[in-house]
């Protein structure tokens, strides 16, 4: 029981993030990212990771503690692996499925980015008194050629949502521990 309820919440928490990041490219997705009088797929992408899935993940972690809060048996330890082990999973298979949305299905995306990011850079440039030398370095094969959706920038991520979801996971852990000691 223990461990279906992790299997479950981590496949249907992981479904509702895939949900909101393919809501995200469909509904606020235009011909270019960086239109100057807009930034609506920026802005939606941003709300989406800072909010949306936080939330989704606390509410998914949340509801486990509270399953977990009806069985006065569960230790410490189990209801920290109760929170933890879904959220992360779920984030996890997350940006796999992200990482590979971008390399397989549509890797034109990630390159158009980098460049319309660049251009727009160059465009901010314009007026500082060392614009020469910002040319030269943003249109250098080296800043041309990066790929931002690299092993490094993977293990940030991954680095990032593991602290995110140790983090909620012990603070439910220690809601779940006060709420159920007894005094």
């Amino acid at each position: 029981m223990f461990n279906s309820r992790i299997s479950r919440t981590s496949i249907n928490l992981y479904l509702a993030i895939i949900i909101i990041f393919l809501l995200v490219q469909l509904l606020f997705r235009g011909r270019e990212f960086f239109d100057l009088h807009e930034y609506q797929f920026l802005q939606a992408t941003a709300i989406a990771n800072a909010f949306l899935v936080t939330f989704t993940i606390a509410i998914f972690t949340a509801h486990n503690v509270w399953q977990a809060s009806k069985n006065p048996n569960y230790s410490f330890l189990s209801v920290f692996k109760l929170a933890f082990l879904p959220a992360f999973l779920a984030g996890s298979m997350a940006i796999i499925s992200v990482f590979a949305y971008y390399h397989f299905i549509d890797p034109i995306a990630i390159d158009q980015l980098k460049h319309e990011y660049l251009d727009h850079s160059l465009l901010q440039a314009k007026g500082i008194d060392n614009y020469d030398e910002v040319v030269a370095q943003v249109n250098s094969p080296e800043v041309r050629g990066f790929s931002l959706l690299n092993f490094r920038t993977f293990t940030f991520l991954l680095f990032a949502l593991l602290f995110f979801c140790f983090s909620l996971s012990l603070m439910f852990s220690f809601l779940w521990k006060v709420k159920n000691t007894s005094s």
